[in-house]
């Protein structure tokens, strides 16, 4: 078994923080969203949960395409991403616990879903053993679901 430490993200400069839930201590890891990914992680505002859209998904080129119609110099826009995560979230279904999946949900604990203060929505919270190389995808898989559009 590897064992990921913090320092093994120490060699760029992403935002990144380890933490302990206030609440149950367990072992987080704050880590700045990657310009890289090809997606946005919207988190639930009531529980852990969170949704993954990807920018290849259909119903989101739909949405990315309209605004950029509709909105004059859209690609200049500084505000354009914040627009396009608005407009996403409000086409999404509610989570399963009633919540509502958004960009600036509070994170929360993974384990026990206490709320983490203090941390911007470009951050994004992981167990750290999600990184090793032996950890269990079912553990990671439970906290993140696929986009359910209205």
């Amino acid at each position: 078994m590897t064992t990921v430490t913090f320092e093994d993200f120490d060699d760029d400069d992403t935002e990144k923080e380890l933490i302990n839930c206030p609440t149950c201590h367990t072992e987080l890891f704050m880590l700045e969203h990657s310009v890289f990914e090809n997606g946005y992680y919207l988190y639930c505002d009531s529980c852990p949960l969170r949704v993954d859209v990807s920018i290849y998904d259909e119903k989101y080129t739909e949405i990315e395409e309209r605004l950029k119609r509709e909105i004059k110099d859209w690609d200049d826009n500084e505000d354009a991403l914040d627009i396009l995560l608005s407009e996403i979230e409000k086409h999404l279904q509610a989570c399963s616990c009633g919540g509502h999946f958004k960009d600036n949900a509070p994170r929360r604990c993974l384990h026990c879903g206490e709320k983490l203060e203090g941390y911007k929505n470009y951050m994004n919270v992981w167990y750290l053993r999600h990184f090793d190389n032996d950890c269990e995808n079912d553990e990671i898989s439970k906290h993140v679901i696929e986009p359910k559009w209205l």
